[in-house]
């Protein structure tokens, strides 16, 4: 039987979280009774760790489970990892999920319901709630603002730019994918423009050129996921995960929206995810001018020309001067030099 929904989850050199994750996912689907429903499709990119071991040994442990793996005889980057476990899935609606992720308690047979709901919506996203590494609830993230559910039809202009100024951060353009549910037709035997190789977010080009030929999202506030925090990414941290958003999410912008209105609505997602930077430290500065600075131009950050002259050496000693002064003198030597 054909399945109705496929996990995809991309490893590298993660096998804890991978297979822990992946036993509460099956325990889940047995309780759920939706194990003849569901597919997991892993595409381990080359581990040098456990992985390899663990999910043989996975295998035998529940030879009932859909299980299935692909092993990249070299690693290929992660963005094209993204889409050789897309392409593995044969379900009608596709996940692509975090090998840290965790459907929360329940959260995979809420899915199964909200799939089974309505045939018409073709790209679900939710909230998520963040965990710590011992699974303990640390936060409910809102996507949107002011609303608990929305349908979308990208291709209305008005309910695009209300989506977009909605919108609390870039969670809600599908940064996050363990928080997307979409119709497997979107990602199967799709090529992809090469130009989101590398970007660290090559999932978007299937999200957004799907969504602007008129498909639905529905959004909704309800968590099913659970996100780790703590766990080692690849990724970068600091200033250079901050730019690898405002590249990777400007030449979405610029790609999708190029001859729109709405691309100015996109960025400024973007933008009001990453408002400001107080304070750019000296062992950051490298990362600002080669990482940053050039993201800012890029994305028309509002503030980029403030935010350079906080990079600047003489700044931050001023801030050090300052920092030896009583807080009311600081206030008013700040008052007299922007009057």
């Amino acid at each position: 039987m054909k399945p109705l929904l496929s996990i995809c989850i991309p490893t590298f050199n993660r096998c804890h979280y991978l297979i822990d994750s992946i036993k509460d996912l099956i325990i889940q689907s047995i309780e759920s009774n939706s194990v003849d429903l569901i597919e997991i499709c892993i595409s381990d990119n080359a581990s040098t760790d456990n992985t390899h071991i663990e999910l043989k040994r996975l295998l035998s442990q529940y030879p009932s489970s859909n299980i299935k793996i692909n092993t990249n005889s070299k690693n290929i980057g992660p963005d094209k990892n993204f889409i050789k476990a897309l392409s593995m899935s044969t379900g009608k609606y596709t996940i692509l999920k975090g090998d840290d992720d965790y459907f929360k308690p329940g959260g995979l047979k809420y899915v199964m319901e909200l799939i089974n709901l309505n045939d018409t919506i073709d790209f679900y996203i939710s909230d998520v709630e963040i965990v710590d590494l011992n699974r303990e609830f640390k936060q409910h993230v809102s996507y949107l603002r002011d609303t608990n559910r929305l349908t979308v039809n990208f291709k209305n202009e008005i309910e695009a730019r209300n989506y977009f100024a909605l919108c609390n951060s870039i969670l809600a353009l599908g940064s996050f994918i363990s928080g997307v549910i979409i119709k497997t037709e979107a990602v199967k035997d799709i090529p992809i423009d090469p130009i989101f190789i590398g970007t660290g977010y090559s999932f978007e080009y299937y999200f957004w050129k799907y969504l602007l030929e008129g498909h639905l999202l529905q959004y909704n506030d309800k968590a099913y996921i659970q996100a780790t925090v703590g766990t080692e990414n690849n990724w970068g941290n600091g200033l250079s995960r901050d730019a690898l958003d405002l590249h990777a999410f400007g030449l979405i912008g610029d790609y999708f929206f190029e001859n729109s209105s709405l691309c100015i609505d996109f960025k400024n997602v973007v933008n009001r995810m990453y408002p400001d930077w107080i304070l750019i430290p000296i062992n950051e500065q490298k990362a600002f001018r080669k990482d940053l600075y050039p993201a800012l131009l890029k994305s028309n950050h509002p503030l980029t020309n403030h935010i350079k002259f906080r990079s600047n050496f003489f700044y931050l000693i001023s801030l050090a001067f300052l920092s030896l002064f009583p807080f009311k003198l600081v206030q008013k030597i700040r008052a007299l030099i922007n009057h």
